[in-house]
């Protein structure tokens, strides 16, 4: 399941980006804010590009 997702500037408060269609998860941005991490329900991992909300690489499996 995706949905809408909006990408703020804390300080700011201005919005940073396009509107990203990820899927729902729980989200780890990297420390240059260039990607985000999803860690998807359904025990995989996947890496989106911030600026344009497109999938970098193939998503990889995990084991909580």
């Amino acid at each position: 399941i995706c949905s809408e997702k909006r990408i703020w500037d804390a300080k700011t408060g201005a919005a940073t980006t396009a509107k990203l269609e990820l899927p729902n998860g729980t989200y780890i941005y990297t420390p240059d804010g260039s990607r985000i991490v999803v860690l998807v329900n359904d025990h995989r991992a996947e890496v989106y590009s911030v600026t344009d909300g497109k999938m970098l690489g193939k998503p990889v499996d995990f084991d909580p």
